[in-house]
């Protein structure tokens, strides 16, 4: 499984093997699934404005 996050755009494609891609619009949680059970990332902690990178203020800068 592979997620491929937009922030500009509010939107995350997820890849699964075997199975169409599935592109969701302005998702509120992100789910480990099967692969990382228990495993959730909220998309706003990824997106906000506050997560800039401290160095150079550019991009998105977050922890899990």
């Amino acid at each position: 499984m592979g997620w491929l996050i937009d922030p500009q755009n509010q939107q995350v494609e997820i890849y699964r093997r075997g199975k169409p891609v599935e592109t969701l619009q302005f998702p509120v949680l992100l789910s480990g699934e099967d692969l990382l059970p228990g495993f959730e990332l909220q998309f706003e902690k990824i997106t906000s404005k506050k997560n800039t990178h401290p160095a150079n203020g550019i991009g998105n800068f977050f922890s899990i």
